[in-house]
């Protein structure tokens, strides 16, 4: 009964994945799109950046009372748009940025698609699901080096582009938990592979 429940849990995530791979395929296909389209646009594109910078403060904000001192409100991140020129460059620049996070999203839900799928049919211990695990720990941390590694280039491009006032200072954000994530997968394909051989072991005895 349990197995079965592992069964129908298994094959149920199987198809979640199956959808969102389609989604993320059909998704990089419009983004691509319209950044090519903007390429024979005259007006500019707004590029939109999440920013992280140290705590400011934004606003005081008085209180009616006078038994109570006025709040003040402090800010941490916000959103910093910058109308950039849609010449060739800065579309290749888009595209190939792009493409390489879509390709690290489908390539690690592929990945999960084809583990889950295994796992349904009852087929949890083989080499193919060892590597698939690996192949997805190795794309989270890929991932989490490719996010961090762009909020450099942006946070030094902001800097060296702009005047920032003294009170805001930029910093850099790295993202621990697709890192933690991946080294978490590397060590559960390890333990795959120890179940893999045990059943070889295993099926070599009967």
């Amino acid at each position: 009964m349990k197995s079965l429940q592992t069964k129908s849990l298994s094959k149920i995530i199987s198809i979640i994945l199956n959808v969102i791979w389609w989604i993320e395929w059909i998704g990089s296909g419009v983004l691509i799109t319209v950044i090519l389209v903007t390429a024979f646009l005259k007006q500019s594109i707004s590029l939109n950046f999440p920013l992280a910078f140290s705590s400011v403060t934004f606003k005081t904000v008085p209180s009616v009372s006078k038994d109570i001192p006025p709040g003040v409100i402090n800010v941490t991140n916000g959103n910093f748009y910058m109308p950039v020129d849609n010449n060739w460059q800065n579309i290749l620049m888009l595209l190939a940025a792009s493409i390489a996070v879509c390709s690290v999203f489908i390539i690690i839900t592929y990945q999960l698609k084809l583990l889950f799928f295994s796992l349904s049919n009852n087929q949890p211990f083989n080499v193919l699901n060892v590597l698939r695990i690996r192949n997805t720990g190795i794309g989270l941390i890929v991932l989490s080096l490719l996010l961090s590694f762009s909020n450099l280039i942006i946070n030094q491009f902001l800097q060296s582009h702009f005047t920032w006032d003294k009170e805001i200072s930029l910093t850099y954000t790295f993202n621990i938990s697709y890192l933690v994530a991946g080294i978490i997968f590397i060590i559960v394909a390890k333990i795959f592979n120890e179940g893999v051989t045990l059943q070889e072991e295993t099926n070599l005895t009967i």
